[in-house]
């Protein structure tokens, strides 16, 4: 009977260790998500800044007749738009 007792105190003990291991690893499950959603809507804002940006370099660029100046900027922030596309698609999965 003792034996018993001592293998339900263990189990028991062992139980609350694995619940409050649960509760930290929820915790540190919510935080993540957090995080990811501040990460999604940083990548969304700075989407829409470097277009805000390209609209007003291509306008700029109308505007003084210069096109070769600012085409490896506009390149540039077309390829960064790509990849912002790519980390937005990829985070929501």
């Amino acid at each position: 009977m003792k034996e018993l007792f001592e293998s339900i105190t263990y189990l028991e003990s062992k139980l609350i260790s694995l619940t409050e291991h649960l509760k930290q690893l929820k915790d540190t499950n919510n935080r993540l998500i957090l995080d990811n959603k501040r990460l999604t809507n940083d990548n969304a804002n700075l989407k829409n800044e470097l277009r805000e940006l390209k609209e007003d370099l291509e306008q700029s660029k109308l505007n003084k007749g210069n096109i070769n100046s600012s085409s490896p900027v506009i390149n540039r922030i077309d390829q960064m738009l790509i990849e912002l596309e790519w980390c937005i698609d990829h985070m929501d999965a």
